[in-house]
């Protein structure tokens, strides 16, 4: 197999030419594939990664303060992951992490990726959605979250229906349901994106 177009790449004259830059996966002669990109307050480059065509290098966190060299921040043996950075605070990274269509955790660094911490994960009011996974078996398809860019504190995340974080993922608030029940406003299922 051809892993050459897997990794992610650079350029530094307009798109005439690309260097792929991200490291190898560990044991690997192929670089790791990203499923996300952050720019953090500091301009660090944020990369959550999935499992590339061969299988492996999902359930990375890396960061990049150069564009050229990066760092490990978290490794854990999962599929995705979609990471959320504060625009006021370049401390405070969140990460969503899928593993086998679930989502598996949910973390939080407050140190600039030193450090991260296992948090719960939202209890959905529908019934027919698991407290240990809020996308109902869908996070390999719909998963998101994004910070609030006033308070690195409030973070929102998506899968089946949205739901927000007022004390850095500690607790959670439902914000809408995929066919307007259990009280809260209809937004569709399948959440994308978020945008402030």
């Amino acid at each position: 197999a051809d892993f050459t177009v897997e990794g992610l790449y650079r350029s530094t004259d307009g798109g005439a030419n690309f260097t792929q830059v991200l490291p190898n996966v560990p044991g690997r002669t192929y670089p790791y594939t990203p499923a996300d990109l952050e720019i953090g307050a500091d301009n660090r480059l944020w990369v959550g990664t999935i499992n590339g065509s061969n299988g492996n290098g999902g359930g990375t966190i890396l960061y990049s303060d150069d564009g050229t060299n990066f760092t490990t921040s978290y490794n854990i043996n999962a599929d995705r992951v979609e990471v959320a950075v504060a625009p006021s605070n370049k401390d405070y990274v969140y990460a969503l992490i899928e593993f086998g269509g679930q989502v598996f955790r949910i973390m939080r660094s407050i140190d600039g990726g030193l450090t991260w911490t296992s948090m719960p994960e939202p209890a959905d009011d529908d019934t027919g959605i698991s407290n240990t996974d809020f996308s109902r078996g869908q996070a390999w398809y719909d998963l998101i979250a994004q910070v609030d860019p006033n308070d690195e504190t409030v973070v929102v995340v998506g899968a089946i229906n949205i739901h927000r974080s007022r004390d850095t993922a500690n607790t959670w608030e439902q914000m809408s349901h995929w066919f307007g029940g259990f009280g809260h406003p209809y937004v569709h299922a399948d959440i994308h994106q978020l945008i402030y």
